[in-house]
């Protein structure tokens, strides 16, 4: 797992803009928004925030969201590919996806990506400002 120092590396090597949507009440609202429509429980909902913060932050890939709903909180695909679709154009559109080529930030991103299933994006973001 990467050290805090690595995280704030692979924060401090995001856009403000993805930074920006990580800290938004306003983002995390309209995720809030889409579970509830999708009947996802409260539990479901965290989940769906934290997999949304992980294809904000590049750990994940923002093209695999909805394999990684159907994984992440055991939905079925339609129902996921109907969630990751207004994630999309929700929130996801909001962001310029820069092409990097940062070996060292690539590498703690495959670290978390490994581990991807364990983390807490709200704790990483917490101890990152």
């Amino acid at each position: 797992m990467p050290t805090e120092q690595e995280l704030q590396k692979l924060y401090d090597s995001l856009n403000e803009q993805r930074k920006t949507l990580l800290a938004s009440r306003d983002v995390a609202k309209d995720i809030q928004q889409i579970g509830e429509q999708s009947d996802l429980n409260i539990s479901e909902i965290n989940m769906l925030l934290n997999e949304v913060g992980l294809v904000i932050l590049g750990i994940e890939e923002k093209d695999t969201l909805s394999d990684d709903l159907i994984e992440v909180l055991g939905i079925e695909p339609e129902k996921a590919e109907i969630i990751a679709q207004k994630i999309t154009e929700s929130v996801l559109s909001k962001i310029t996806w820069e092409s990097e080529d940062n070996t060292s930030i690539d590498e703690i991103r495959k670290a978390l990506r490994d581990n991807s299933k364990t983390v807490n994006v709200k704790n990483i973001i917490a101890n990152l400002k």
